[in-house]
Protein backbone atom coordinates (compact mmCIF):
# COMPACT_ATOMS: atom_id res chain seq x y z
CA UNK A 1 0.00 0.00 0.00
CA UNK A 2 1.16 3.66 -0.11
CA UNK A 3 0.63 6.21 2.04
CA UNK A 4 0.34 10.26 0.47
CA UNK A 5 -0.78 13.09 2.99
CA UNK A 6 -2.43 16.29 1.61
CA UNK A 7 -0.61 18.84 3.83
CA UNK A 8 2.17 19.56 6.10
CA UNK A 9 1.58 22.13 9.38
CA UNK A 10 4.75 23.04 11.21
CA UNK A 11 4.07 23.03 14.34
CA UNK A 12 -0.08 22.51 14.13
CA UNK A 13 -1.99 22.61 17.23
CA UNK A 14 -5.50 21.04 18.23
CA UNK A 15 -7.76 23.74 18.77
CA UNK A 16 -12.18 24.01 18.44
CA UNK A 17 -13.98 26.47 16.53
CA UNK A 18 -17.99 27.13 17.53
CA UNK A 19 -20.66 25.62 15.00
CA UNK A 20 -24.10 25.67 15.32
CA UNK A 21 -24.27 22.02 14.78
CA UNK A 22 -21.66 20.92 16.95
CA UNK A 23 -21.16 19.48 20.34
CA UNK A 24 -20.54 22.01 23.68
CA UNK A 25 -16.39 21.52 24.69
CA UNK A 26 -14.57 22.24 27.53
CA UNK A 27 -10.91 22.00 27.81
CA UNK A 28 -8.88 20.23 30.32
CA UNK A 29 -4.83 20.36 30.68
CA UNK A 30 -3.10 17.85 32.94
CA UNK A 31 0.20 17.12 34.13
CA UNK A 32 1.29 13.43 33.93
CA UNK A 33 5.18 12.08 33.48
CA UNK A 34 6.46 15.70 34.07
CA UNK A 35 4.64 16.48 30.16
CA UNK A 36 1.61 18.64 29.61
CA UNK A 37 -1.46 17.06 27.95
CA UNK A 38 -4.25 18.86 26.51
CA UNK A 39 -7.77 17.10 26.57
CA UNK A 40 -11.31 18.20 25.11
CA UNK A 41 -14.41 16.85 26.84
CA UNK A 42 -17.23 16.60 25.02
CA UNK A 43 -21.07 17.12 26.56
CA UNK A 44 -22.88 13.82 27.26
CA UNK A 45 -19.38 11.69 27.19
CA UNK A 46 -17.51 10.17 29.99
CA UNK A 47 -13.77 9.96 29.29
CA UNK A 48 -10.89 8.14 30.97
CA UNK A 49 -8.42 10.33 31.29
CA UNK A 50 -5.36 8.55 33.12
CA UNK A 51 -7.75 6.10 34.74
CA UNK A 52 -9.83 8.98 35.99
CA UNK A 53 -13.49 9.21 34.93
CA UNK A 54 -14.60 12.66 33.77
CA UNK A 55 -17.38 13.54 32.30
CA UNK A 56 -19.46 16.88 30.75
CA UNK A 57 -23.24 16.74 31.69
CA UNK A 58 -23.53 13.78 31.96
CA UNK A 59 -23.38 12.83 35.91
CA UNK A 60 -21.78 9.01 36.42
CA UNK A 61 -21.55 7.34 39.74
CA UNK A 62 -17.52 7.24 40.53
CA UNK A 63 -16.55 10.29 38.23
CA UNK A 64 -15.49 13.91 38.63
CA UNK A 65 -18.57 15.32 37.24
CA UNK A 66 -18.81 18.82 35.06
CA UNK A 67 -21.71 20.34 34.96
CA UNK A 68 -22.64 23.62 32.53
CA UNK A 69 -25.42 25.32 31.01
CA UNK A 70 -22.90 27.77 29.11
CA UNK A 71 -22.85 30.49 32.31
CA UNK A 72 -22.48 28.38 34.88
CA UNK A 73 -19.93 25.86 35.45
CA UNK A 74 -19.70 23.36 38.61
CA UNK A 75 -17.80 20.20 39.69
CA UNK A 76 -18.50 17.41 41.77
CA UNK A 77 -15.83 14.74 42.49
CA UNK A 78 -16.06 10.85 44.60
CA UNK A 79 -13.35 12.24 46.50
CA UNK A 80 -11.87 15.04 48.42
CA UNK A 81 -9.01 17.38 47.18
CA UNK A 82 -8.03 20.70 46.49
CA UNK A 83 -7.61 24.02 43.96
CA UNK A 84 -5.53 26.85 43.95
CA UNK A 85 -6.79 30.00 41.44
CA UNK A 86 -3.10 30.75 39.67
CA UNK A 87 -3.45 34.19 39.52
CA UNK A 88 -3.50 35.25 43.26
CA UNK A 89 -2.79 32.39 45.11
CA UNK A 90 -6.13 31.15 46.11
CA UNK A 91 -6.75 28.29 47.49
CA UNK A 92 -10.03 25.81 48.25
CA UNK A 93 -10.90 22.82 48.85
CA UNK A 94 -13.32 20.32 46.66
CA UNK A 95 -15.30 18.73 48.57
CA UNK A 96 -16.27 14.64 48.55
CA UNK A 97 -19.90 14.03 46.75
CA UNK A 98 -20.83 18.06 46.82
CA UNK A 99 -21.80 20.13 43.42
CA UNK A 100 -19.59 23.52 44.04
CA UNK A 101 -18.50 26.01 41.33
CA UNK A 102 -15.77 25.21 39.11
CA UNK A 103 -12.82 27.51 39.05
CA UNK A 104 -11.58 28.17 35.65
CA UNK A 105 -7.60 28.89 35.66
CA UNK A 106 -7.42 27.07 38.98
CA UNK A 107 -4.63 24.12 39.37
CA UNK A 108 -7.08 21.07 41.24
CA UNK A 109 -5.45 18.36 42.54
CA UNK A 110 -7.76 15.30 42.78
CA UNK A 111 -7.49 11.20 43.11
CA UNK A 112 -3.77 11.99 42.77
CA UNK A 113 -4.07 13.96 39.03
CA UNK A 114 -3.30 17.63 38.86
CA UNK A 115 -5.58 19.45 36.09
CA UNK A 116 -6.53 22.86 34.96
CA UNK A 117 -9.60 24.29 33.33
CA UNK A 118 -7.81 27.14 31.16
CA UNK A 119 -11.04 29.01 29.53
Amino acid sequence: FQVTFQEFVLDAKESIKPSPTGKFHLKLVESSDGSRHEHFLIEGEIQNIHNVLITLNKPTQGAINIVTDGKTTTLQAPFEGDFMRMADKFQGKVTKEIQQPLMFRSLYNLAEAQFVFPD
